[in-house]
């Protein structure tokens, strides 16, 4: 049998689509006290970043550049960001 990585055997792991996976990672690392695991391409988290593992504990987020979402065949149907909520409910 293969060794595996146990944070490859997490049994849920969040996979959110951010614009910027370095920001994303950063906030999550120096304010939420989660740990890179790995990033993509290797190295530091930088502009060029397309996806990221964090660990906190038992808990594994993973962060891919949003581009990569619509390269599944997703899409966002409207922009980010409250304004868009507030004008469509009416807050």
């Amino acid at each position: 049998m293969a060794t595996s990585d146990r944070w490859e055997l997490a049994l849920v792991a969040a996979e959110l689509f951010v614009p910027d996976v370095a920001a994303a990672v950063s906030f999550y690392v120096d304010k939420l006290g989660f740990a890179l695991h790995r990033v993509y391409p290797h190295g530091e988290p930088g502009p060029n970043s397309a996806f990221a593992i964090l660990t906190l504990e038992r808990a594994v987020v993973m962060f891919a550049q949003d581009g990569l979402y619509s390269a599944m065949g997703g899409s966002i149907q409207s922009q980010r960001g409250g304004r868009n909520r507030r004008a469509h409910h009416g807050g």
